[in-house]
C-alpha cells in the first residue's frame, strides 16, 4: 500500500475546502492510502471553522501557520508528511477522477519523473535563470523525499519572504548563476519558481506536464478561470482580489467579465453544492493547444509514454 500526503493550503478558501475534502475522499483509491495536511493561513474566524469541522478527523492534520506564501506551506508540509508520496493542491481545486494520484504516483515509480502536473508557463517570466520546466502548485505529485530535499537545500518560500520565518537554504542559489541581468539574484519570484528550476539545475529527474484539456471559462484579462489538467483535478481559479483596495475603482465587469463574476457570487453564496459542481462539470469546454510533454518535449500520441498514461487513466 502507498501512501500520499496532500497538501491544502487554506488563507480564504473555505468553502473550496469543503469540497476539496470531500472529493479527495470519494476518489480515494483503493491501492493508496492518504492523509490531508491542512496549512491554515487564514484569520481567527476560517480557523475555528476549520478546526469545528477538522480538528477530530483522524485523516487530516490541520497546522496553523503565519501568512507567508503557499511556499512556505509547502516547507511546513512536506517535512511532517508521513507519506511516501506528496501532493499539493490549491485550496480551490479538486480531484474529479477516480484515479487522480494512482496515475502520476505510477508514472513516477516506473519513469523516475522529478514532479507531475500542468506546466502552465511560469518559466517564461525567468528566463533569465535558464531553461527550466515550472510545474504549477494547484495539483503537483512528487515523491516526498524530493519536496523535502528541495526545501532544505533552496526552499518553497518566496524570496521576498524568507525575511519573515527566518528560513537559511543550504544552498547558495548564486553560486549557480541564479542571478538577474544585474547580476544580482532577482528579490521577487513567484511561489516555488526557486524550487522548481533548483530541481532541474541538479537534475532530479524529467518533470511530465499534463495538459489543460477543459475549461470553464476565461475572464476577460485574467484567463481561464476552471479548468481539468488531464481530467483528474478541476481548478476553479476564482480570483481571491475582488475586494482589494487596488482594486477597488476597478470595473470588475470589464476586469472578470460577467460569467466569471456569476459563477464568483454563485459559489460564494451557496458554497459548492452537489447541483452547482454537477453544473460546472456539465459546462466544461473542450481547451484546445495543449498537449502532454515531458521537459518541453511534446509526447505523440502513440508513444509509449502517452499509451501508458492512457491506460492508468483508464485502469
Amino acid at each position: 500500500m502507498k501512501k500520499c500526503s496532500i497538501l491544502i493550503s487554506i488563507t480564504h478558501e473555505l468553502v473550496f475546502l469543503k469540497r476539496s475534502i470531500i472529493q479527495i475522499r470519494k476518489y480515494k483509491h483503493p491501492e493508496i492510502d492518504q492523509e490531508i495536511i491542512i496549512t491554515d493561513q487564514s484569520d481567527e474566524k476560517i480557523s475555528l471553522e476549520i478546526k469545528r469541522l477538522y480538528g477530530d478527523q483522524p485523516d487530516i492534520k490541520i497546522i496553523k501557520i503565519p501568512m507567508i506564501d503557499v511556499g512556505y506551506s509547502m516547507d511546513v508540509a512536506c517535512k511532517i508528511a508521513t507519506g511516501e508520496y506528496f501532493c499539493s493542491l490549491d485550496g480551490d481545486a479538486f480531484p474529479i477522477h477516480k484515479n487522480w494520484l494512482f496515475m502520476p504516483i505510477s508514472l513516477i515509480e516506473k519513469y523516475g519523473f522529478s514532479f507531475i502536473g500542468n506546466d502552465v508557463g511560469m518559466a517564461q517570466w525567468y528566463k533569465e535563470y535558464g531553461k527550466f520546466i515550472c510545474i504549477s502548485n494547484y495539483f503537483r505529485v512528487s515523491k516526498t523525499s524530493t519536496m523535502v530535499k528541495i526545501s532544505e537545500d533552496v526552499g518553497f518560500v518566496r524570496l521576498q519572504n524568507r525575511h519573515k520565518v527566518n528560513y537559511i537554504p543550504k544552498v547558495n542559489i548564486e553560486q549557480f548563476a541564479l542571478v538577474s541581468e544585474n547580476n544580482r539574484t532577482r528579490k521577487n519570484v513567484d511561489s516555488a519558481v526557486i524550487a522548481q528550476w533548483y530541481a532541474d539545475h541538479i537534475k532530479m529527474g524529467d518533470k511530465l506536464s499534463l495538459p489543460i484539456n477543459k475549461m470553464l471559462g476565461a475572464t476577460n484579462k485574467q484567463g481561464l478561470y476552471g479548468f481539468c489538467p488531464d481530467d483528474m483535478v478541476f481548478h476553479m481559479s476564482l480570483w481571491r482580489k475582488l475586494e482589494d483596495k487596488e482594486h477597488s475603482k476597478v470595473n470588475k465587469e470589464d476586469e472578470f467579465g460577467t460569467e466569471y463574476l456569476r459563477w464568483f457570487n454563485l459559489i460564494n453564496k451557496e458554497g459548492i453544492t452537489d447541483a452547482i459542481l454537477e453544473k460546472i462539470l456539465s459546462e466544461l469546454k473542450p481547451y484546445v493547444g495543449q498537449k502532454r510533454h515531458v521537459n518541453g518535449n511534446k509526447l505523440l500520441p502513440e508513444s509509449e509514454l502517452n499509451q501508458y498514461i492512457e491506460f492508468l487513466k483508464n485502469a
